[in-house]
């Protein structure tokens, strides 16, 4: 059985992804100049209207310049550790000729399929060994229609199930889309948790802009892929 992910291709190589999002400046004023304009401003205002007979100090005027200076340094050192984060958020990347005969765990919900051959599915439920309940994995084709399900045993070692690609009446399902998806019930609670499999990549089809093609009849995209072992 040969399985490949639906969701298309846009790149040849697996992108770093990042949770650092670029803090967006609310005004121009944010600039270390007119931060010290605006500073001056006020200073030069204090001066103006201070109290006669309570002047404003030379001691009081030192230390607020050097919380100004303060404020400078922190801006600058944010910028560079910003940049930094951008150049790296940019260069990390992993080509798919750099994944053959590596060990790779990709996860992914829609599918077409064809032929024969064993995959191991595996779900993420911690829950379940410590507070019972039970695993379905749901196969369902383009009109949403199940054709197959399969339990995972609670006593079960590993949260894992080996599927043929055969649907629930034994027969092998026909070449096309189909989705799949796993459900925690719990108390009467049910919830969608996620499924990936693993596999040592053996093709890289790179005029399809990357494919993998894995040992155990899968071909996925390199987007797919979210976990790449040491060789």
């Amino acid at each position: 059985m040969n399985i490949s992910n639906d969701m298309g291709l846009s790149s040849t190589s697996i992108q770093a992804r990042s949770s650092y999002q670029h803090p967006k400046a609310t005004s121009e004023k944010n600039s270390g100049s007119d931060l010290r304009n605006q500073f001056m401003t006020l200073l030069t205002a204090q001066i103006k209207n201070q109290d006669p007979t309570e002047p404003l100090k030379p001691q009081e005027q030192i230390a607020q310049l050097a919380q100004l200076s303060q404020v400078e340094q922190s801006e600058k050192q944010t910028a560079v550790l910003r940049s930094i984060l951008d150049g790296m958020s940019k260069k990390i990347t992993i080509a798919p000729l750099d994944l053959l005969n590596r060990s790779i765990t990709t996860d992914f919900n829609r599918f077409s399929l064809s032929g024969n051959s064993q995959i191991e599915l595996k779900v993420n439920s911690p829950l379940i060994s410590k507070q019972g309940g039970s695993i379905k994995i749901l196969v369902t084709d383009q009109n949403n229609r199940i054709v197959k399900s399969m339990n995972i045993s609670k006593d079960a070692a590993t949260h894992s199930i080996t599927w043929d690609g055969k649907g629930d009446l034994g027969a092998s399902l026909s070449g096309g889309v189909y989705s799949l998806h796993a459900e925690q019930s719990l108390n009467g609670i049910s919830k969608k948790i996620g499924i990936t499999t693993s596999g040592k990549v053996e093709h890289v089809d790179i005029k399809n802009g990357g494919l993998l093609r894995l040992d155990n009849g899968m071909t996925i995209s390199t987007d797919s892929v979210i976990n790449v072992n040491s060789k």
